[in-house]
């Protein structure tokens, strides 16, 4: 809806709620008699009709029992009394037993001296034109301290033939220098204004109106960073993320010649823009945003047409991502798969104790699966304070992991960390010897099957030093015949070494004799590069 100013002013959902109740008991011969009123608050899309939720069948019913009913308060009272006044035109006296609805009039009238809210809806109701000329002046001498005040009265007055010269000036102090409201989620109010007002912004010409002018540019073309429309809301105090927001949240809310199709790269390539700035932004100003994100990721997940070549938004975001803000961060890490974002997004540097509080809210399993793979990204990092951080957010120390986890994102770092001489396979291979000579074979299976699935990532291909060496003890401890029985699988020497060659069996490691040059075996001896 984009009224947020609004909802703790009026009880929205229940003005929508009497509303609906109106129409549907509503002559329909009626319903064309107020086709020019344009309304701040729309239909809506309440979950629940008055009777559902109340128990309330017929407007009457609806005046006399709110209060007990609907919990009454100054919001309700409000809301009724509006949804009355916009469906003035439509109301019978079928809709009301007795005195139910001069009851409630008279409780408005009473709380107009204090409550400028019903002052304006008692403008709409009175049938009196000195009564309604009364609460006019009142709207016109009040005074004004809020954006939402301000865009209420021109709401009332939207038919008053003087109403523009009254709302202009309040438009421009309540949406330039003196605005009262954040414009995340009150992008309806905005809307509304330039919706009901285009005509006369455009017209005008004096020097005041540019605000209002920059605002209007935001419904019907790319607003960019620098242009005079950029500039002018700026230093009226919009924010860059405010900007963004209203510029593509406001697209289309007036047409114009010059509004982009929904279908055109202009249109894509402002969510681009606006996606990028708002995911990489070092501190996002509103909640609201986060969804709004969302939003943009599932509408542009395919373009229609190829900015570049790119089918679809995160295509173009490719390598143009690096998310700072923790909202954010928590927010996109929660729809992922959902929205099938990538997963090098949320790789962090652990190293970094503060990356770390991703703990206090993820679940210990993917905490530790986010560090691997973060680990294993990364080219040259410190990995004992990588570990420390990993224990001091966890309370166990990460070499754990590779005696009970068989995932493939601790083998990446197991991988790792003997390719950076931080885990001895040779010395594992000397302890399972050790242990069996003295452990029962289940108590042996239990301790070392998942450690030796690690061992194995890297020891069945012959592609370092490291594994040379393994290799080689494992020649000394049982033979190289038996290297595929300890790994589990066929074939490790044939398919390490590229040698296919049916029924050959290697019988110990002089096998390089046989498939290496005099010097490849000299270079063998003395390291692998």
């Amino acid at each position: 809806m984009g009224l947020f100013t609004l909802e703790g002013t009026i009880a929205i959902p229940l003005l929508q709620q009497m509303e609906s109740l109106i129409v549907r008991g509503a002559d329909e011969k009626k319903f064309d008699t107020q086709t020019g009123w344009k309304s701040l608050f729309g239909a809506g899309d309440f979950e629940s009709s008055m009777e559902e939720q109340y128990g309330l069948n017929y407007p009457g019913e609806v005046l006399e029992r709110y209060e007990e009913r609907c919990g009454g308060g100054i919001e309700q009272e409000r809301a009724l009394g509006l949804a009355l006044a916009e469906n003035k035109m439509l109301l019978e006296e079928s809709m009301f037993v007795g005195a139910q609805y001069p009851n409630f009039i008279r409780k408005i009238k009473n709380h107009t001296e204090q409550d400028f809210y019903l002052t304006c809806v008692m403008y709409l109701l009175s049938e009196k034109v000195e009564e309604q000329g009364k609460f006019y002046q009142k709207i016109l001498q009040h005074d004004y301290k809020e954006t939402k005040e301000a865009v209420f009265a021109a709401f009332v007055l939207q038919e008053h033939p003087k109403a523009w010269d009254f709302v202009k000036p309040l438009f421009i102090r309540f949406l330039g220098n003196g605005r009262t409201l954040r414009a995340y989620g009150n992008h309806g109010l905005y809307a509304w204004v330039l919706q009901m007002y285009a005509d006369k912004i455009q017209k005008c010409r004096t020097k005041d109106m540019y605000v209002l002018k920059a605002l209007l540019e935001l419904c019907n073309k790319f607003v960019k960073e620098g242009t005079p429309a950029w500039e002018h809301l700026k230093n009226a105090g919009y924010s860059r993320q405010e900007l963004i927001y209203l510029n593509l949240i406001l697209r289309g809310a007036v047409w114009s010649l010059e509004t982009p199709d929904k279908k055109s790269i202009t249109i894509e390539r402002m969510a681009l823009f606006g996606l990028k700035e708002l995911i990489n932004a070092k501190e996002i100003e509103d909640p609201g945003l986060l969804p709004f994100c969302e939003s943009l990721l599932k509408d542009y997940e395919s373009y229609d047409i190829h900015i570049d070549g790119a089918e679809g938004i995160l295509s173009s975001l490719i390598g143009n991502v690096h998310i700072r803000d923790r909202q954010m961060y928590q927010y996109l890490y929660g729809i992922k798969k959902d929205r099938r974002l990538p997963e090098d997004w949320f790789y962090l540097d652990f190293s970094d104790k503060e990356s770390c509080e991703v703990s206090k809210w993820m679940e210990q399993e993917q905490f530790t699966k986010l560090f691997s793979v973060s680990l294993y990204s990364q080219e040259s990092v410190n990995i004992d304070l990588w570990f420390d951080n990993y224990q001091g957010y966890t309370g166990k120390r990460y070499e754990e992991l590779f005696w009970k986890m068989p995932d493939f994102y601790v083998k990446d770092v197991f991988r790792l960390l003997v390719k950076q001489n931080k885990i001895d396979m040779v010395k594992l291979l000397e302890e399972y010897a050790e242990d069996e000579k003295h452990m029962p074979a289940e108590t042996l299976k239990n301790k070392w099957s998942i450690m030796k699935g690690h061992i194995g990532s890297v020891a069945r291909y012959l592609t370092s030093h490291e594994v040379y060496l393994f290799w080689e003890a494992f020649d000394r401890y049982y033979g190289i015949c038996q290297l595929d029985g300890f790994f589990g699988y066929r074939n490790v020497v044939l398919d390490a070494v590229k040698v296919q060659s049916y029924g050959y069996r290697f019988q110990n490691m002089k096998f390089k004799e046989e498939i290496l040059s005099v010097e490849d075996r000299r270079s063998s001896l003395t390291g692998w590069n």
